[in-house]
């Protein structure tokens, strides 16, 4: 059951082009798509609408008691193309998936249902984040607070696991790629078990910085770089399919050793949350995604009109508040059932109030220009915003004021 209202219920016909902001005004953000995938990933600064990392999936795995292993991707079933030379050339295409029912939103929460009758559990993806009314910072933190539910439907217990695929992005906004350098490491912060990207070097560029991924359950494996990573003629997706149905999780490489940094691409990572499940229980495993990306470049987002060849690159205010991502999540964890509280509250007194249903769900929802890439705030706390946002930078004269002056929901 939800503890938040339900403004709209979108089915299965209307699910294609839902794209849910997740993130803080002013920091970037990712989004929960109608068919349940993490994408849309604009954490540096820059617009860049529809594009995901190689890997940003979850994965459920369960067990039967006579040893029967399944797993599914959870995301909706890929349905164009996928006709190619050499099979689906989609990530993970040949992984069986769930399909999506609907999706419910009262922004700035929404959630996917996922159904698969044959596989056992049914799943719910659920994503938050806050923003509440007159408190600024508290709606402007570089986090995102994913539920995943999963639910046993069978009438004898399973082994269960939920794996969250990532590949480690720092340096690439879709736009740029210096992949170099990068390092994944293992990582905790008050009880939530995950693992750590950053770089090994320090440049002042929009597209470097630290991300935390974190999951609340007490056993947790992280695999920093696969065993299997770089095979050819579908290794990888091979290697994935085989560790999970074999164990519920990714085993690392080296867990004896520190992850190196990558000597041209990247690492592909996995963080796997292990437990049981009783005949008719449900599971929630909570994640937190926080990032730190202290710079923002004018020019790549649209804005500059410095002279050429001069610097373009600023600071971002919300990056003053936290040394790191570690930091972002060591602050923000002990505060996240609070700050979902003051959210929810807001949202249950707009669906309270006596408004025709049409004209809450605008009010509400049209709020989530905040969370884009068209307002963002410089390092002195300035807040500015463009018209709106192309899908690689802001569009047209920045703070417009015949825009912003006859601008309603802010």
């Amino acid at each position: 059951m939800s503890d938040w209202p339900v403004l709209r219920t979108y089915d299965r016909d209307h699910l294609k082009e839902i794209a849910m902001p997740v993130g803080g005004i002013g920091t970037g953000f990712f989004c929960l798509a109608g068919g349940g995938q993490l994408t849309d990933w604009q954490l540096m600064s820059r617009p860049n609408r529809g594009w995901r990392p190689m890997y940003c999936h979850f994965v459920a795995w369960r067990r039967k008691p006579d040893g029967e292993a399944q797993l599914r991707i959870l995301e909706d079933q890929i349905e164009t193309g996928l006709a190619s030379d050499f099979g689906a050339p989609s990530i993970l295409g040949g992984l069986p998936r769930m399909q999506s029912d609907e999706f419910e939103a009262s922004f700035p929460f929404g959630r996917v249902h996922l159904m698969e009758p044959r596989f056992a559990l049914e799943c719910t993806v659920e994503a938050f984040s806050p923003l509440i009314p007159r408190h600024t910072d508290d709606s402007s933190l570089p986090v995102g607070v994913l539920t995943v539910s999963m639910k046993n439907t069978t009438g004898h217990p399973l082994e269960a696991s939920l794996t969250y695929l990532a590949t480690n992005f720092i340096g690439a906004d879709g736009h740029v790629f210096e992949l170099k350098d990068n390092t994944t490491e293992v990582c905790e912060v008050t009880g939530w078990k995950g693992m750590r990207w950053a770089k090994s070097r320090d440049e002042k560029k929009a597209q470097q910085g630290t991300m935390a991924l974190l999951f609340d359950q007490a056993d947790v494996k992280v695999s920093r770089r696969w065993a299997f990573r770089d095979r050819e003629w579908n290794g990888e997706t091979l290697g994935i399919m085989d560790e999970l149905l074999e164990k519920g999780y990714i085993r690392d490489d080296t867990p004896a050793g520190p992850c190196p940094p990558s000597p041209q691409d990247t690492w592909d990572s996995s963080i796997s949350a292990m437990f049981k499940l009783a005949p008719g229980e449900t599971k929630q495993i909570r994640m937190l995604i926080a990032w730190h990306f202290p710079y923002r470049n004018l020019a790549e987002e649209g804005w500059w009109s410095g002279p050429k060849g001069s610097d373009a690159s600023s600071s971002n205010y919300y990056a003053g508040h936290f040394k790191d991502a570690e930091d972002v999540a060591r602050q923000v964890i002990p505060r996240v059932t609070e700050l979902r509280a003051k959210t929810l509250a807001f949202v249950q007194k707009v669906a309270k109030h006596s408004a025709p249903a049409s004209l809450k769900e605008a009010a509400l929802f049209n709020l989530a220009v905040l969370k884009s890439h068209t307002c963002f705030r410089l390092g002195d706390g300035t807040f500015a915003a463009f018209e709106g946002c192309g899908g690689g930078s802001g569009c047209c004269t920045g703070s417009c004021t015949h825009v912003w002056n006859y601008e309603n929901a802010l």
